[in-house]
């Protein structure tokens, strides 16, 4: 669909149908010369899709339909139309190329060294940086805006609570539910993540865990900066692994410890 032709569609679905000024004079030649035309005036209707089901104004379509005619509309409408078509290919490109990037991070996914005297006199209470302190952390910053499922999965198997492909797999349902027009499953999506991040407060004791107040607060931060709010929680696990805390001590991966037996076949090749 052109701009021009996107242009007049906007113009006939804001104005009522047989109104004087929807359309300039020379776009209602045009539409006077589609309808008077004979050789596509039979096929025209039996083209035409069923407008009912869509969330327009049925009321202006007919305009809507004698401007651009019935292929325009099915191009857009149509569930099997191309527009439709390129969207679902695009988001199973953007899975593919999302779990390609997860196994790469997990394959190359290091621990923060442990720094003890880092977390000395500070509170856990709180979130060790704030809702907005993206650059903080560069590559929590990039991995959130990136790849959010991958970031946010990351965040929950360090803390214990999903496994990492458990969790990418829960985030990447339910985008792909919502993508496909259940508009409920955005409500769903929004209440697990509040769900977990609440979970996570407990985890860390935080101050306002359990009230009303937080849920809300937590609710609205995700349902409008859905990657701010994720990028935070990964910072502070994050800085949680750094000074060893309780709640992330025990999903540290086991360090390589270095004994003679292991340390024999190096000292006899140096020999």
């Amino acid at each position: 669909m052109t701009p021009r032709l996107l242009l007049i569609a906007c113009v006939s679905f804001l104005l009522p149908d047989g109104a004087a000024a929807p359309y300039p004079t020379s776009v209602r030649g045009a539409r006077d010369r589609h309808l008077r035309s004979d050789d596509v005036a039979e096929n025209e209707h039996a083209e035409v899709p069923d407008l009912t089901a869509h969330a327009f104004n049925h009321s202006y379509f007919p305009s809507l339909v004698s401007v651009l005619g019935p292929k325009e509309i099915s191009d857009v409408t149509d569930p099997k139309g191309p527009i439709q078509v390129y969207a679902r290919v695009g988001f199973l490109l953007s899975i593919l190329i999302s779990v390609a990037f997860a196994g790469c991070y997990r394959a190359t996914k290091t621990w923060p060294s442990i720094d003890r005297e880092l977390g000395q006199g500070m509170s856990h209470r709180v979130w060790s940086s704030g809702p907005f302190d993206c650059f903080e952390n560069i590559p929590v910053c990039f991995w959130a805006c990136c790849c959010p499922a991958l970031r946010w999965a990351d965040t929950m198997d360090m803390q214990g609570f999903l496994g990492f492909w458990p969790a990418m797999g829960v985030w990447t349902v339910l985008n792909l539910l919502s993508f496909a027009g259940l508009g409920f499953v955005w409500l769903l999506a929004i209440g697990g993540v509040t769900y977990y991040r609440q979970k996570m407060r407990r985890s860390f004791n935080m101050e306002g865990q359990g009230e009303i107040c937080s849920y809300c607060g937590d609710c609205c931060f995700y349902s409008c900066c859905t990657l701010c709010a994720v990028a935070q929680e990964a910072r502070h696990v994050e800085f949680a692994a750094k000074v060893d805390h309780p709640c992330v001590k025990d999903q540290r991966p086991p360090e390589p410890q270095c004994t003679e037996e292991s340390q024999a076949p190096l000292l006899a090749q140096m020999n």
